[in-house]
C-alpha cells in the first residue's frame, strides 16, 4: 500500500512540475449506479429481473473519484447490469407507488437506498489528502535541512 502511494505521489508530483512537457493529466466524471436493493419477482418481465440502483456521477483525477458533481438518483436497473436502468422519479412522485415499492423491497426510507460505496464516498479524499500531506512534509523537511546547513555553514 506504501509503494502504491508513493507511486502516486511521484506521478503527481512530475505530472505538476512538467505541465510544460504536455504530459497528459486523466480528468473527468464517470457516471456510475451501484445496486443497493433486489426487488421481488413480481417486478420482474420478460427482459429479466430487476432491482433498486443508485445513479451518480463523480468527478475523477487519475481515476480517483474526487467528489459527487450531480444530486444522485433512485433507479430501476436490471439485476447485474449496471449499463441498463430505468427512470423512475415518477413513480416517487406518487406517495402511494413510493410507498408500495418502498414496502416491496423491504426498505423503510428512501434515503437508506441513496448510498455510495466508500472509495467513491471517502477513499479517492483520503488518498489525495495524503499525498497532499506527503508533499507538504517533504517541503517541510527540505526546507528545514536547507536552514540546518546554512545556520551550519555560517
Amino acid at each position: 500500500m506504501k509503494r502504491i502511494l508513493l507511486l502516486f505521489a511521484v506521478v503527481m508530483a512530475f505530472g505538476i512540475h512538467q505541465a510544460q512537457a504536455k504530459i497528459p493529466v486523466v480528468y473527468g466524471t464517470l457516471e456510475k449506479i451501484n445496486e443497493v436493493a433486489p426487488l421481488p419477482s413480481d417486478y420482474d418481465d420478460e427482459d429479466g429481473s430487476y432491482s433498486l440502483g443508485y445513479k451518480y456521477t463523480m468527478a475523477h483525477l487519475f481515476w480517483v473519484p474526487l467528489w459527487q458533481t450531480d444530486e444522485g438518483k433512485v433507479v430501476a436497473m436490471f439485476k447485474g447490469n449496471d449499463e441498463t436502468w430505468i427512470d423512475i422519479d415518477e413513480i416517487l412522485r406518487d406517495s402511494d407507488a413510493k410507498e408500495e415499492l418502498l414496502r416491496d423491497a423491504n426498505i423503510r426510507n428512501l434515503s437508506e437506498l441513496e448510498q455510495r460505496p466508500f472509495w467513491d464516498a471517502w477513499g479517492g479524499k483520503l488518498v489525495v489528502g495524503a499525498i497532499l500531506l506527503i508533499v507538504l512534509f517533504g517541503l517541510f523537511s527540505k526546507s528545514q535541512k536547507n536552514e540546518k546547513e546554512e545556520t551550519s555553514a555560517a
